[in-house]
């Protein structure tokens, strides 16, 4: 966008004979604060999950390679559209050396124990999980509670694997 901004103009300001506050380029760097506005829209943040980053940042990009064809630069534009296509597609390949971890909702149905909680952390803690929310509900009288845990595993953690490091007791019911 800087490109654009220095270089595409050029033949429109000689055009316009030195008329006082007359720079196209503005219209270029209004577009950008603009979309950035609209893209700060689609960022949303809940409870510890950040979501719309990407998609910010794709709309922030298209304008960029919209207002760059626009202008007649037509190789940075196409350039940048290969790139951009060529990123996003590499990043949504499903590489496990590009997620190192992946989020989870842990689920524990019907436990009596006093110091569940304790003994979860310790054992997920123990392989490298990290616990990001806690959610617990008593649902009867006698002590018993279900729990909901919001997860960071490594990637290369199957959900079988997660539920059996937690699973000791009989009664006590996990899942992903």
């Amino acid at each position: 966008m800087m490109i654009l901004s220095k270089y595409s103009f050029l033949d429109l300001s000689e055009e316009i004979g030195g008329i006082r506050g007359a720079d196209p380029s503005r219209i270029a760097a209004q577009v950008v604060s603009g979309i950035g506005f609209l893209g700060a829209g689609m960022i949303f943040v809940h409870k510890n999950t950040i979501t719309g980053l990407t998609t910010a940042a794709g709309v922030w990009t298209t304008a960029g390679i919209g207002m760059a064809i626009g202008a007649g630069m037509y190789l940075a534009g196409g350039a940048a559209t290969v790139i951009v296509v060529i990123v996003q597609t590499v990043l949504h390949l499903n590489i496990p050396l590009l997620k190192k971890t992946s989020t989870k909702t842990l689920s524990i149905y019907d436990v009596h124990e006093e110091n569940y909680q304790k003994h979860i952390a310790d054992k997920l803690k123990e392989h490298g999980i990290v616990i990001h929310y806690v959610s617990i509900r008593k649902i009867r009288n006698d002590n018993a509670r279900n729990y909901k845990l919001s997860i960071e595993a490594p990637y290369s953690m199957n959900e079988d694997e997660i539920v059996s490091l937690i699973e000791y007791d009989a009664e006590i019911k996990a899942n992903l």
